[in-house]
């Protein structure tokens, strides 16, 4: 298997367990945990094999065509944004008040849907693109 075969099936698999996390999250909240973590462990795997064949390494970025530099930007954004959003469902878990259970909830809730999920599929789109 090639590494390209490689990225792409560590990001599909990524992609699963991300909706899988979204879809049961309601219904099961540690296995919610499990599959967004892992679904994170997955990504990030992915974008490690992504960088070890970049050329040059990150460090020659500014020399790589302009739709990697975009693909690898809304990578990092992406992570950002998991980082974001896996704070906000640890402040939820961790809640003693009703009503600052609600707000973080509320908030991990419209994160997913508005901010981190559309984020995810453009890096995940736009890397399709480059291997099209």
């Amino acid at each position: 298997m090639t590494t390209q075969h490689s990225i792409e099936l560590w990001m599909t698999l990524a992609l699963a367990l991300y909706i899988g996390a979204f879809v049961i999250a309601r219904r099961a909240w540690t296995v919610h945990v499990v599959l967004a973590l892992s679904g994170f462990v997955a990504d990030m795997y992915a974008t490690y094999l992504m960088a070890m064949v970049s050329r040059g390494g990150l460090g020659n970025f500014l020399n790589i065509p302009l739709s990697i530099q975009v693909h690898t930007l809304l990578a990092l954004f992406a992570v950002g944004m998991f980082l974001i959003q896996a704070t906000l469902g640890y402040k939820t878990w961790r809640s003693k008040e009703m009503w600052r259970y609600e707000l973080y909830r509320r908030r991990h809730i419209t994160f997913a849907k508005w901010v981190f999920l559309p984020v995810w599929f453009l890096a995940y789109g736009s890397g399709l693109l480059l291997f099209l």
